[in-house]
């Protein structure tokens, strides 16, 4: 039931108010409902099981004049043990890629491949050493990229799929990233973000596949956070394109200028939230890892 309940809610774009209050009512427990109130922050320590919840959309009607509790105080996701795969190597230094829209099977996205190109700007506006996909690049084109240098940032928007129990990104026409390139990786990101689920684009395809896809977010993440790196922020859903780029451009300002990765998220959650009340853009952005990181100056 609750995973047919979410597969509704984040079907489209639109805000669907009752369906996050029937949400919050079946996964919040009574004796919690007033202490999460006067909760500040919250830290949700998560398992395979549970990541694929989308805790931050959940919201009671009882208060229907406040934001989400995601949106007015953050909200951090972990994972309960960190098992990595071997002992990882961080990368370091000023160096970032950005892949935006690569050539695919699915309709193009625009939205994303202008995601990319003012992340892109934004980066080089602080000194880092950018480098990205260019319009056809091939699948071999963005792995060469991915293991050319160590990056210390890795942004992504394109589509995303989940098959067999395995997210991917995909990055050319029958190809997918999965974790088996991720670990395969020398040095790690230590700031990935992913904006990979474009289901509304996707015609048929994507009705077929949204049931499966609420998993996309929590299994790629773990993908990542196993590999060694530090944090992600990982979109658990198709976002509207123009509420995608204030929420790149507002957490990057922060992130860029030193400060702590849970305000940088929050921040941007609220400001689109303020922005884009009438769809659920702002809750779709989950951020795994620790509060206090930052990228330093």
């Amino acid at each position: 039931m609750i995973r047919n309940l979410v597969a509704e809610a984040i079907g489209d774009t639109n805000a669907n108010p009752m369906l996050a209050n029937t949400l919050h009512h079946l996964l919040i427990p009574k004796r919690l409902e007033d202490a999460l109130e006067h909760l500040g922050p919250i830290t949700l320590l998560l398992d395979e099981d549970t990541a694929w919840i989308p805790f931050e959309l959940l919201h009671s009607n009882r208060a229907p004049n406040r934001a989400p509790h995601a949106v007015r105080h953050g909200m951090l996701r972990q994972f309960r043990t960190h098992m990595f795969d071997e002992a990882p190597t961080m990368a370091s230094g000023r160096n970032a890629l950005v892949i935006g829209d690569p050539p695919s099977d699915y309709p193009p996205l625009p939205g994303a491949a202008e995601e990319a190109l003012r992340v892109r700007a934004m980066l080089l506006q602080h000194g880092f050493e950018v480098a990205g996909n260019e319009p056809g690049s091939t699948p071999a084109d963005i792995l060469n990229l991915l293991f050319d240098r160590p990056w210390r940032i890795l942004h992504v928007a394109a589509h995303g799929v989940y098959r067999d129990g395995e997210s991917g990104i995909v990055i050319g026409p029958g190809q997918v990233l999965t974790g088996v390139q991720i670990r395969a990786m020398r040095e790690v990101p230590e700031f990935v973000f992913l904006n990979c689920c474009h289901l509304g684009k996707m015609g048929v395809r994507g009705e077929e596949m949204r049931r499966e896809m609420p998993m996309f977010a929590g299994n790629v993440a773990r993908q990542f956070i196993r590999a060694g790196v530090k944090a992600v922020v990982v979109a658990g859903w198709e976002v509207r394109d123009d509420a995608a780029l204030v929420f790149a451009d507002v957490m990057y300002e922060g992130l860029l200028e030193g400060v702590p990765l849970g305000q940088c998220v929050r921040g941007a959650a609220a400001v689109v939230y303020s922005g884009f009340a009438e769809t659920s853009s702002a809750q779709a952005y989950q951020c795994y890892g620790e509060a206090a990181m930052g990228v330093q100056r």
